[in-house]
C-alpha cells in the first residue's frame, strides 16, 4: 500500500505528463513544419494517451466519482491508442505508401466502446430504471474499468509485436534501397517497442490483480508508460522534422552537377569505371556504398582495385569517398535555404551514415567542425 503523500507525488506527475501531452500533441498537429501523415497520428496518438490519463487522473485523486465519469465524461481513448500507435508506425517507416484501407477496421472497437458509453449515458440520464435494465447499468463500470482495460492492454500488445515485425522487416528491404529512396533508422523504435512490449505484458498481470484487489497500486506502470509514450513523441517529431528537411534538400542537390576531385590527366579504364559510378552517378550519396560493392560491379579484387586507387590517385577509396560527401556538404552548409536546418539531416544527404561521422571527416579534411564552416563564410 502507498501512503498519502506517495500517491500525491504519483498523480503531480501524471497531471504533468497529462498537460504535456496535450500541449505537445496540439503543437503538432498544428505546426505547419511537421505537417504529415506520420505527425498525424503521433499528435493524436499523444492526445488520446493524455485524454485517457486525465480521466484515470480525475477518478483516482476523487476529484471526480467513478459514477460521474461513467455517467457524464467517459469517452475509451485508451481503445484508440493501439491503431493510432500502428497508424504512425506504418507512416513512418513507408511515408509514400498508403495505408491499406482495411486496417481503418481496427478503429470499430473504439466506435463500439463510443457508443456503448454514449448510450449508457443516455439511459443514466432518462432513468431511474428497475430491473434488468437497472442490472445492466450497474454492470458498466466496473466492465469498463477492468474487463475493458484489459481487452484493451491485449489489443495494444498485439499491435506493439505487428510494429516490430514491420521495424525488422523495414531493415531487410532497406538494404535495397538507393540514393532516390530516404532510407529511416529504426533502432530507437524498436528499442521503446520493446519497452513499451514489456510495460504490456505487466499491465496484464497487474490488471488481473487490480481484478481481485482493487487497492493494487497502478500508478508507477501508468508512468513508466506515459514516459515511454511521450519520448516516442518527442523522439518522432525529431525524426519527422529530419526526414523532412532530407526530402528538401535531396530536391535541391538534384540540380548540382557531380564533383571531381581525381586529375583528368587519370586515363586508367577502371578508374575511369569509377569515376562514373561514384561521381556521375553520384554513388558517394548513399551510406552503404563500399569497396567491395565497387568490386563486385567492376568485376575486380578488393585487394587490386584498392591498389590502382592508391596508385593512380594517391590516396584510399574511404578517402576518396569523404572528401566527395563532404564537397556536397558544403554546398548544402553554404545554401541560405538551408541555414535552420539540423546538421543531421545535411550529414545523411551528404552520405555519412551518421552526424559524428560526418563531423569527423568534415573536421579530417577543412580544419573545421561543419557549424564553425557555417559560422565564417
Amino acid at each position: 500500500m502507498a501512503n498519502n503523500l506517495q500517491i500525491g507525488i504519483y498523480n503531480a506527475i501524471l497531471l504533468a505528463g497529462v498537460i504535456q501531452g496535450v500541449l505537445f500533441g496540439v503543437f503538432i498537429l498544428t505546426s505547419k513544419k511537421y505537417k504529415s501523415k506520420s505527425s498525424f497520428y503521433l499528435g493524436w496518438l499523444l492526445l488520446s494517451f493524455a485524454f485517457a490519463n486525465l480521466q484515470y487522473s480525475l477518478e483516482e485523486t476523487e476529484v471526480i466519482s467513478t459514477d460521474f465519469l461513467f455517467k457524464v465524461i467517459h469517452i475509451p481513448w485508451s481503445v484508440l491508442i493501439p491503431p493510432l500507435l500502428l497508424f504512425y508506425g506504418l507512416a513512418f517507416l513507408y511515408p509514400k505508401r498508403k495505408i491499406k484501407p482495411q486496417l481503418k477496421l481496427l478503429f470499430v472497437p473504439f466506435v463500439l466502446m463510443f457508443l456503448i458509453s454514449t448510450a449508457y449515458k443516455i439511459l443514466e440520464f432518462l432513468g431511474p430504471w428497475e430491473g434488468s435494465i437497472s442490472e445492466i447499468l450497474n454492470v458498466v463500470p466496473d466492465y469498463g474499468d477492468t474487463y475493458g482495460d484489459f481487452a484493451t492492454t491485449v489489443f495494444f500488445l498485439v499491435i506493439i509485436i505487428v510494429l516490430i515485425n514491420k521495424c525488422f522487416n523495414y531493415k531487410t528491404e532497406s538494404k535495397k534501397h538507393s540514393v532516390k529512396i530516404i532510407p529511416i533508422k529504426t533502432t530507437w523504435l524498436k528499442v521503446l517497442l520493446f519497452i513499451l512490449l514489456g510495460l504490456n505484458l505487466l499491465w496484464i498481470f497487474y490488471t488481473y490483480l487490480y481484478a481481485i484487489d482493487h487497492n493494487t497500486i497502478l500508478y508507477p506502470l501508468y508512468i513508466a508508460t506515459s514516459i515511454t509514450i511521450y519520448c516516442l513523441g518527442y523522439i518522432g517529431i525529431y525524426k519527422i522534422g529530419i526526414f523532412k528537411e532530407r526530402q528538401k534538400i535531396r530536391g535541391f542537390r538534384n540540380e548540382i552537377k557531380p564533383y571531381s576531385i581525381v586529375e583528368k590527366s587519370i586515363k586508367n579504364s577502371h578508374i575511369c569505371e569509377l569515376q562514373k559510378i561514384v561521381e556521375e552517378n553520384k554513388g558517394y550519396l548513399d551510406s552503404s556504398l563500399s569497396l567491395e560493392k565497387i568490386s563486385e560491379e567492376l568485376q575486380l579484387s578488393n585487394g587490386h582495385l584498392s591498389r590502382i586507387i592508391n596508385s593512380e590517385m594517391s590516396m584510399g577509396f574511404s578517402e576518396y569517398i569523404n572528401r566527395l560527401r563532404v564537397e556536397e556538404a558544403k554546398t548544402y552548409l553554404l545554401n541560405p535555404e538551408f541555414e535552420n536546418y539540423t546538421l543531421v539531416a545535411i550529414g545523411l544527404e551528404a552520405g555519412f551514415n551518421s552526424k559524428s561521422a560526418f563531423h569527423a571527416c568534415f573536421k579530417k579534411y577543412t580544419g573545421l567542425t561543419p557549424l564553425q564552416f557555417k559560422k565564417e563564410q
